[in-house]
């Protein structure tokens, strides 16, 4: 159905733990999260819950 294999999305989530790494960083040394930040972490969750969604939904939930 796809042409991408699933390797390729390993670069968005290489992507993404970065992200989370320096973000929990600056939290550790308390430093001032910019609310463009925290947009930011919203917004990849909500990304990730539609795309891990749409994945469950097409290869085990279609199927039934």
């Amino acid at each position: 159905m796809f042409s991408l294999e699933p390797q390729f999305f390993d670069i968005f989530g290489f992507v993404v733990f970065v992200y989370i790494t320096l973000l929990s960083w600056l939290l550790l040394r308390r430093i001032y999260v910019k609310k463009w930040m925290i947009i930011v972490l919203f917004l990849i969750g909500v990304i990730g819950l539609l795309v891990d969604g749409s994945v469950v939904y097409v290869y085990y939930l279609k199927s039934f």
